[in-house]
């Protein structure tokens, strides 16, 4: 892979990647324009660090240095979870970026009286991919009282 498999350096650069790819499009978003075209080509965190980190079901024993291990490593699975769901999430909104806000679409004063069907088959089919995403989240990231904020966040 990166920098001759070394594996922190492979997930730090993962992070970092997707991490600036998933606030671009937060950005770009908010401020109504296109400025990422293509997601990073290094694998998600969660891909990335699925081998390294046992998973968020890890077993917890009864000595201290062992659980503050496993509950160490259970959150940063957690987290590589989150940032690679919210990752996928933000690579169907790139396409709603794109769409809109792309250099190609600089006609959407035509929509002020009806959309053409074209866009009405856009927006039908994003919706159906984030419900595909949605019923794909795994069950850690489901809406539970005592979800961290960037679990949250993605609802």
């Amino acid at each position: 892979m990166w920098l001759g498999n070394h594996e922190d350096w492979a997930t730090t650069a993962s992070y970092t990647a997707w991490g600036v790819y998933n606030w671009v499009s937060v950005y770009s978003l908010h401020y109504h324009i296109f400025e990422i075209e293509t997601p990073p080509l290094l694998p998600k965190p969660w891909d990335s660090s699925s081998a390294s980190c046992p998973g968020i079901d890890s077993t917890t024993t009864t000595t201290t240095t062992t659980t503050t291990t496993t509950t160490t490593t259970a959150a940063a699975a957690l987290h590589a979870q989150v940032m690679s769901a919210s990752s996928d999430m933000w690579i169907i909104f790139g396409d709603v970026l794109r769409r809109f806000y792309g250099p190609q679409d600089d006609d959407l004063s035509l929509l002020q009286h009806e959309p053409p069907p074209s866009l009405l088959r856009f927006a039908e089919e994003t919706y159906h991919r984030l419900l595909r995403w949605a019923s794909a989240l795994p069950l850690q990231l489901a809406r539970a009282e005592e979800n961290s904020h960037n679990v949250v966040m993605m609802q």
